[in-house]
């Protein structure tokens, strides 16, 4: 794999990430004080351009749930299915409910090219391993 898909998908990242924090900001979230300070850390990394680490990536999944109960609480069931389902289609009415269906589709678009990321780094790394064994 080349340095140039590297480099491709970590910018994928970057544009799924800064995607993510402005549907995000969109909304009205109920986060309890103790996610405070996790959100407002991972939207600047998001907004700069930063690469998301562990912690961040638990706020995600955080920021997730929050998201499918709010959903689930405005339309029974619609947060799990967002979450489960391919929902671009869906017809909508409701301004909050559409604006949490397009932040749970940013939600998706930037756990997948992370992990896809970092999937590939450490393919690369288990690779290297293997040559050095080999010599």
């Amino acid at each position: 794999m080349s340095d140039d898909k590297i480099e491709e998908m970590a910018y994928h990242c970057l544009v799924t990430g800064r995607d993510f924090a402005e549907a995000i900001e969109r909304l009205e979230l109920p986060f309890e004080p103790s996610l405070d300070l996790a959100y407002r850390s991972l939207l600047a990394k998001l907004q700069n351009g930063e690469i998301l680490g562990r912690p961040e990536l638990i706020a995600v999944d955080q920021i997730g749930d929050i998201l499918k109960a709010e959903m689930n609480a405005l339309r029974t069931g619609y947060g799990d299915r967002a979450f489960e389902c391919y929902t671009d289609e869906d017809v909508i009415f409701d301004r909050d409910l559409e604006l949490m269906r397009r932040a749970v589709v940013c939600i998706k678009c930037l756990t997948s090219a992370n992990r896809s990321l970092r999937d590939l780094s450490s393919a690369r790394r288990w690779a290297s391993s293997l040559e050095q064994h080999r010599s």
